[in-house]
């Protein structure tokens, strides 16, 4: 193993801040030069981190572990209810969020656009920023939008016989993962829908967007390569030391949120030793990718992984195609050994497929 990816604090709330992380993305300003960060939380306020300058640490000063994060704005009226997910538009600038219904607030103001009635209840959201569509998951139901505009247009509602956990683009279908199996939905056709594999009986179903058309579905300790067709793409999946709780990629390294550590392993096609590093973060919810500002000096997009209290960012270090780097992380003392998989090589030949199926001076940051 070696260290791929190295850890920068971002922000960590006082322990009697009142509000809890719920989720964030990460957008630039007009000219690139400013990062920032939304940040939805339990509450219903929103949080406005942005990127300030930190004064220079001297002779081998670095300036990715130098810059650092202040909330800068605050918007306690922002939503009645948690915030769950939110998503920049920055092209289109409007904030997308989903706090009981789907939302729209101008980016740069953060005053309201409009509120998607309709999708009051809501679970979860997806968009698609290449064709602009707005898949939305409640109960049992999937409603599909089209943005005009600023304007979501409403093109289509459909039934479903269980509730989405989680769902992606897949070319010009749909990929839902449900409680017990994955399934692909002609959403742009005539509805319907196959099952692509049973999501097992462990882990949480999750499902991953990687390069080159493919996406990896969460089998228990399994991460499962499929195309746009459903059918597996490669022998071998991917082994997790553990279910993940979350998963994000950064290529050629694909990240897993475990309950003791973070676990970075290599995408790469025909890696005999797929584990490359193990993070000593415990605790953490989710990932979030971004190509932003937050890259700079880094040979590749970052990715923040945040708890409930403190956001992270993951930088790589190197790429696999180079030498490994002397990393800045050490390896924890307390860290357990990684147990070994629980499966003999994650060979998913034998799944039973349908034949139709296609995140340096770690700084505790004013929130006054």
């Amino acid at each position: 193993m070696h260290t791929a990816l190295e850890v920068r604090v971002l922000i960590e709330l006082p322990s009697d801040f009142p509000l809890k992380i719920g989720c964030l993305d990460v957008w630039e300003d007009e000219e690139g030069k400013e990062g920032k960060i939304v940040v939805g939380t339990n509450g219903g306020t929103l949080l406005i981190l942005s990127e300030v300058e930190a004064p220079p640490s001297g002779s081998g000063h670095d300036e990715r572990r130098s810059r650092r994060f202040e909330v800068v704005a605050t918007r306690k009226t922002f939503a009645k209810k948690p915030i769950t997910q939110v998503v920049v538009l920055k092209e289109i600038g409007l904030l997308v969020s989903l706090s009981d219904c789907v939302h729209s607030h101008e980016l740069n103001t953060f005053n309201p656009v409009t509120s998607l009635s309709r999708t009051k209840g809501a679970s979860l959201f997806n968009w698609d920023e290449e064709r602009g569509y707005l898949c939305v998951a409640l109960k049992r139901r999937l409603l599909l939008y089209h943005l005009s505009g600023q304007e979501f247009m409403e093109l289509r509602d459909i039934s479903l016989t269980d509730t989405v956990k989680s769902m992606a683009w897949c070319g010009d279908s749909m990929c839902l993962g449900f409680k017990k199996e994955y399934s692909l939905l002609n959403i742009f056709g005539n509805g319907a829908i196959s099952e692509v594999f049973p999501t097992g009986g462990k882990g949480m179903v999750n499902i991953l967007p990687l390069q080159n058309q493919e996406l990896m579905l969460t089998k228990d300790s399994l991460g499962i390569y499929v195309g746009q067709d459903g059918k597996p793409t490669r022998r071998h999946g991917l082994p997790w030391s553990e279910p993940p709780l979350a998963t994000a990629s950064v290529e050629p390294y694909v990240l897993a949120v475990l309950p003791r550590f973070i676990e970075v392993r290599s995408l790469q096609r025909g890696a005999q030793q797929t584990l490359v590093q193990t993070i000593p973060l415990r605790d953490q919810k989710f990932l979030c990718s971004s190509n932003s500002i937050l890259s700079r000096g880094s040979p590749a997009p970052p990715v923040l992984v945040a708890n409930e209290s403190a956001i992270y960012q993951l930088l790589q270090v190197h790429t696999l195609h180079t030498p490994p780097a002397t990393g800045r992380l050490r390896p924890s003392k307390r860290a357990s050994p990684i147990p070994s998989p629980s499966f003999p090589g994650g060979d998913v030949s034998q799944l039973a497929l349908a034949p139709s199926c296609r995140w340096d001076d770690p700084p505790l940051l004013p929130l006054g």
